[in-house]
């Protein structure tokens, strides 16, 4: 008799995907982003000068490019990144227990800083 070995199933490696980009309208970009088991979609569109800065509705953050602070960043992209970047935050921290402020703006701050963090001098 003659036995077979069973070489053991080799797990197959995972390709890292990137974010995708969608365009909903010719001016709207929305990037949907993954966060462990939860993710986020940003929609970047034109609601208007008198709109709100930002706002969610389920777990898409809009965000208003024609917002006056929105264009007044947008020309300098230091300070575009940190803009962009403070109101996903904002919004991300709002999706969660709304009811403690001081909560919602620590839980802010730690996602800022963990966005921003120089992981080269550790």
């Amino acid at each position: 008799m003659r036995e077979e070995t069973v070489q053991p199933a080799t797990p197959k490696k995972r390709r890292k995907k990137s974010p995708q980009i969608k365009r909903l309208t010719p001016n709207a970009v929305v990037q949907r982003v993954k966060f462990g088991e939860t993710g986020v979609s940003v929609c970047i569109d034109d609601f208007g000068e008198d709109g709100p800065e930002c706002f969610t509705e389920g777990t898409v953050i809009y965000i208003n490019q024609q917002h006056p602070l929105y264009q007044r960043e947008v020309k300098k992209p230091d300070t575009y990144i940190l803009n962009v970047t403070r109101l996903i935050t904002q919004e991300i921290s709002l999706m969660k227990d709304t009811r403690n402020p001081r909560q919602a703006f620590s839980r802010q701050s730690k996602l800022l800083r963990d966005a921003f963090i120089d992981r080269q001098s550790q």
